[in-house]
């Protein structure tokens, strides 16, 4: 996203005083955009309470440099349905006669594009955003590593197959905690720590359907194989028509899924999508989107 603004930023008018981000998700494109186009930032919620881009000090109903700001760009991520659009127009219509806004994302689909007056790079559904993945629907549907993903991984130290890995997995700090309930765990952890694994899993409130551990009896044994990549392989592959993406924390393991399955891999590490889709892909992806808007709508 960076690399495509700092390519693309010259689209937006050198006429706008002001860009404002709508919270959470344009918060980051619109404080790029403030940089490279040398243009004052705001969130929306400081704009509309009055607050200076520049000092943050309350002037009244609006401070000198709010006012000072006819034309405004409003800046979120992307746009789809365009429902996040209409609620923000909305939060402005009382304030929309001070001021000019224009609208713009970094990514549009191509039905949504003329709902917004500038746009970066047209980009079709299915799509996942590195900065909401484990609040989609993407992640709900995959199958997810814990070590590296879920929770920081163990150091040399901690990882004794005794006593200390015990600990380390019962006080595992937390790293990217998902939203959502998850479809599958996959780890290479062994299957004589699910009990702890699942202690640590209830501790943070995570869901899920099923957890897939590596069934031997030692470390040695997992070092001797090193069957980490082709243990979780083998699992993508048996539930890869209710599976989306395989989301893995190792570079190396990403990369080994991806070259037996032939399906995509999410590494998180680098945060690099290993795979081009296919058509099936799309099919899929298609599919599992659908069925998951209408179980949200029946169930909640």
């Amino acid at each position: 996203m960076n690399d495509l603004i700092k390519l693309k930023f010259d689209i937006i008018p050198k006429e706008i005083d002001l860009i404002v981000g709508v919270p959470r998700s344009g918060i980051l494109p619109a404080t790029l955009l403030s940089l490279y186009c040398h243009k004052p930032f705001a969130s929306l919620n400081e704009f509309l309470g009055g607050l200076s881009p520049l000092g943050g000090e309350r002037i009244g109903s609006y401070s000198s440099q709010v006012k000072k700001s006819k034309n405004v760009l409003v800046v979120d991520d992307s746009i789809n349905t365009g429902n996040a659009l209409r609620i923000c127009k909305q939060q402005l219509k009382n304030i929309e006669a001070d001021f000019n806004f224009f609208y713009c994302t970094i990514y549009s689909t191509g039905e949504s594009k003329h709902k917004v007056d500038f746009f970066f790079e047209i980009l079709e559904n299915p799509r996942i955003f590195e900065w909401n993945l484990t609040r989609s629907w993407i992640y709900a549907n995959s199958c997810v590593d814990i070590d590296g993903v879920l929770c920081e991984d163990p150091t040399e130290e901690q990882n004794d197959d005794g006593e200390k890995y015990k600990d380390f997995i019962l006080n595992a700090v937390p790293k990217y905690l998902p939203k959502v309930k998850i479809k599958y765990l996959v780890t290479s952890r062994l299957e004589k720590y699910r009990e702890e694994t699942q202690t640590w899993l209830k501790k943070h409130q995570i869901e899920f359907e099923e957890l897939f551990m590596l069934n031997l009896p030692s470390k040695e044994k997992r070092q001797e194989l090193n069957c980490h990549g082709k243990f979780k392989a083998e699992v993508y592959l048996k539930k890869r028509y209710s599976s989306i993406l395989f989301i893995e924390s190792s570079k190396r393991q990403s990369k080994e899924i991806n070259q037996i399955t032939k399906l995509p891999v999410f590494c998180t590490d680098s945060m690099e999508f290993y795979d081009s889709f296919k058509e099936e892909d799309i099919i899929r992806f298609k599919i599992r989107g659908i069925l998951s808007k209408i179980k949200r709508k029946m169930f909640g």
